[in-house]
């Protein structure tokens, strides 16, 4: 991680049409929630993840808990936000790529899943763990359920307009709503 470091001297004007690119190259369908049988006909590993929890599992709160400690101890929390996230989402190579691994059954909800993403998901993952180190100090480690709530938080404040999960519709779908809601909410600057 040191060698990423000196590799790291990007300033937000890189850093967004980076957001730009990975949230573009994503393919989604502008549908509801895929609890359409004949959505997932023949993908057994897309159907089973339907019944995951979105408080995520224990692997999802290693990966967190590993990856902010990495990021304290490389001194990520002190770098400007766009190094801070380089370095954060370095962390993430070899991670799977999935798609709709917000589409759970049931109610919408706060979904953290490490052991995949999607295009969204990285970044919205990527911004709220740059955000945390930031805010936080190691000891809310201590306290392992005040940490999680503490990142879903800040997951929900990135991924629902207004900050407020009210079914699915208020999970921001369309890039143009994810830049507009988050710059008002002042986590991104859009300098195009």
């Amino acid at each position: 991680m040191k060698k990423v470091r000196g590799a790291m001297d990007l300033r937000w004007p890189v850093l967004l049409p980076f957001l730009l690119v990975a949230f573009g190259s994503c393919g989604g369908r502008e549908e509801g929630p895929a609890m359409d049988p004949e959505i997932w006909e023949g993908d057994v590993v897309a159907a089973t993840r339907t019944l995951r929890s979105p408080e995520g599992t224990d692997q999802d709160w290693e990966v967190f808990r590993a990856t902010v400690t990495m990021a304290w101890e490389e001194g990520l929390d002190t770098l400007p936000m766009s190094q801070a996230m380089v370095g954060i989402g370095l962390s993430f190579v070899g991670t799977p790529y999935a798609p709709g691994t917000l589409e759970l059954a049931g109610e919408e909800a706060v979904v953290v899943n490490f052991q995949e993403l999607d295009c969204v998901t990285f970044v919205e993952n990527v911004l709220a763990l740059a955000r945390f180190i930031r805010i936080h100090d190691r000891g809310i480690l201590e306290s392992e359920g005040g940490a999680q709530e503490a990142y879903r938080s800040m997951l929900r404040e990135i991924r629902y307009r207004g900050a407020r999960v009210d079914g699915y519709a208020s999970r921001l779908h369309y890039v143009s709503d994810w830049i507009r809601d988050n710059e008002a909410k002042g986590l991104v600057k859009e300098v195009t």
